[in-house]
């Protein structure tokens, strides 16, 4: 997503907020996914 930004718009900035908010989006899925699953 990053590089993708970059590409595009030519502002180092724009691409590393694309990226932290990927990077965050990808980690919460992640860990929801295999960490906090129901014991029901």
């Amino acid at each position: 997503a990053a590089s993708w930004v970059f590409h595009e718009t030519a502002t180092w900035w724009a691409a590393g907020v694309a990226g932290s908010i990927v990077g965050a989006v990808w980690n919460y899925l992640l860990s929801a996914s295999l960490v906090w699953k129901s014991r029901a």
